[in-house]
């Protein structure tokens, strides 16, 4: 999968904020894209160690990366 690292957290609602901390969404983290699926508007990534999950486009759309080389 693709690696980036998390450089922000645009929304700052505290529901986004809760649930990106719940699944470690924190800037300076490195997370692993291990897929895209257009048809289903999700990715599924990995962040460190933990389980792989998916996110929705819209909910990606709101976390701001860089992409590691």
């Amino acid at each position: 999968g693709m690696k980036v690292k998390i450089d922000s957290i645009l929304d700052q609602e505290s529901d986004f904020l809760k649930f990106a901390r719940d699944k470690k969404l924190l800037p300076g983290k490195e997370v692993v894209i291990m897929s895209s699926e257009k048809v289903a508007d999700a990715i599924t990534l990995r962040v460190g160690r933990n389980s792989p999950f998916s996110l929705g486009f819209r909910s990606a759309e709101k976390i701001l990366v860089l992409e590691q080389h």
